[in-house]
């Protein structure tokens, strides 16, 4: 799983990257798998008036093809990114869940064919 990690709009240094991406790792660590790719992408919304406006956009590219985006606001960039890694996690295995559904869907469908034919 590939990580990469943006940093726009003065954000500050002291976001961490590794940090960040080992709080997506052990988000993400059940499908790692799965995933081809991970793009953060931080930004400060409206400069140093603080408040709400720190932005953590991610792309993850799933296996064997699709992408899936969350965004998620935060006072300061952990913040926001923690908040995005748990909202990936759900997303990803309700994509996974809805894949899985529709293969197991397609045998059951095809065994009964082959019963009655």
């Amino acid at each position: 799983m590939k990580f990469t990690l943006i940093r726009r709009s003065k954000v500050r240094k002291e976001l961490g990257g590794d940090e960040v991406q080992r709080g997506f790792r052990l988000a993400l660590d059940r499908f790692a798998g799965r995933i081809r790719d991970i793009r953060v992408t931080v930004d400060d919304l409206n400069g140093p008036k603080g408040g709400i406006d720190t932005r953590c956009t991610v792309v993850a590219a799933l296996e064997p093809s699709g992408t899936v985006t969350v965004h998620a606001d935060g006072v300061d960039a952990p913040q926001a990114a923690s908040v995005a890694a748990d909202k990936l996690k759900r997303l990803v295995a309700k994509v996974l869940e809805r894949r899985r559904g529709r293969s197991q869907g397609h045998r059951r469908k095809l065994r009964l064919a082959l019963r009655e034919g």
